[in-house]
């Protein structure tokens, strides 16, 4: 074997200006000599596209070849190559690095000559699929599937993950709704380099019409327009004496907002009108909740009221019976109320056969009959001729 005896840095010079001559061609022979061949066995340059090996690379061998072009004897060398994919990026979740060492180049150097022949000029390893990381995106979709040869015996590649975007709830502005949740998308589990389908959030008191995303680029964040929600409610009056809605009023506003709205002005409004109140559903401090999807609805129950006329309550007849009411009802005059009215009364006589009378009373306005006193019943007797009295009934029915 030549000897060289030049100094390291001497040495490392020579091989740079060998290698740029034979780059280009040269066939200075001298500076080919002076190549070291571990500089070359231990370079780390890839193959840009993974393609085969380059002129350089063999211009190498070449060099190579001329390094041992003394030795007595033939000999069998061998180089081990390796593949390295090293990810990055993904912070703790980051994926261990995927090494494949499973190439050796063997050679065999000519005696003679010196030259080196190899079993094969170059191997390609495998490629891989790259991992999913929850929350990140990749780089590529596959790794992998790198050149080396016994010039270039390791490759070295890197897979960079990013985090992934976010769904970002904003106002019909395009502001960002304070306090509303944003939400990272979903990866794509076929495609590490992607984004998956996701689901808008739900944001309290707003809504939106989009239900998911699919993000074009996964690395953006998507803003999302919502809009307040509004909710209805209503206050209904009921004619509890004859099941009549009378009016009902419709209210809308924001979840959370106070219902501003009061009873008294339309409960008044009915008692000028003859109603009394019998039940007012509706709170003070009701506000539109967010509890269900329904409308919310409260009732208020009236009925007719009633006023007692007759001698023992005089009134001024053709005069509003409600002061506050000046076109409704007026108090009738008397006549009005001294009505004649008739009434069946089954009387039974002992050792004698039923008998129907007849009998004539006056009925008032405003009035219904009460069951029999005992001077009423005698009454009842004396005015049918009657000395006994084993039953009197009179049918109950309302007079009006």
């Amino acid at each position: 074997m030549r000897a060289y005896r030049e100094n390291a840095t001497e040495a490392a010079a020579k091989a740079k200006t060998a290698e740029e001559h034979i780059a280009h061609g040269s066939t200075d022979t001298d500076l080919v000599d002076t190549i070291d061949l571990s500089m070359l066995l231990t370079s780390n340059k890839r193959h840009p596209n993974h393609s085969a090996p380059s002129h350089l690379d063999f211009a190498r061998a070449r060099a190579d070849e001329a390094f041992f072009d003394n030795h007595d004897g033939s000999a069998t060398v061998s180089i081990s190559s390796k593949q390295e994919i090293i990810f990055q990026g993904a912070g703790s979740k980051t994926p261990d690095p995927e090494v494949m060492e499973n190439h050796v180049f063997t050679g065999t150097r000519d005696a003679k000559t010196g030259l080196i022949e190899w079993d094969k000029d170059s191997f390609t390893y495998p490629k891989i699929s790259v991992p999913l990381v929850q929350g990140y995106f990749a780089d590529q979709k596959e790794a992998g599937f790198n050149v080396v040869t016994p010039y270039v015996p390791t490759v070295t590649e890197h897979v960079t993950y990013k985090k992934l975007g976010r769904i970002i709830p904003v106002t019909e502005d395009g502001d960002y709704i304070p306090g509303a949740l944003t939400k990272q998308y979903n990866n794509n589990n076929k495609d590490p380099r992607k984004a998956g389908e996701t689901a808008t959030p739900a944001v309290q008191d707003y809504m939106t019409d989009i239900k998911s995303v699919v993000p074009n680029k996964p690395g953006v964040d998507t803003p999302v327009v919502y809009r307040k929600i509004f909710k209805k409610a209503s206050i209904t009056y009921i004619d509890e004496t004859t099941g009549a809605y009378l009016v009902s009023d419709q209210l809308t506003g924001e979840l959370g907002e106070a219902i501003e709205y009061g009873t008294a002005t339309r409960i008044q409004t009915f008692k000028d009108m003859g109603y009394g109140l019998i039940q007012d559903d509706f709170p003070k401090d009701a506000i539109f909740d967010d509890k269900d999807i329904d409308d919310q609805e409260w009732f208020v129950l009236l009925q007719h009221d009633v006023a007692k006329v007759g001698p023992d309550h005089d009134q001024v007849p053709d005069t509003p019976i409600n002061p506050n009411n000046p076109n409704g009802p007026k108090w009738p005059s008397k006549y009005a109320y001294e009505k004649e009215v008739s009434f069946t009364v089954f009387i039974e006589a002992q050792m004698a056969m039923p008998t129907f009378r007849k009998l004539m009373f006056k009925r008032l306005i405003g009035y219904v009959p009460l069951p029999l006193t005992r001077s009423q019943e005698s009454l009842l007797m004396k005015l049918n001729g009657l000395q006994t009295k084993q039953n009197i009934m009179t049918s109950t029915h309302q007079l009006f």
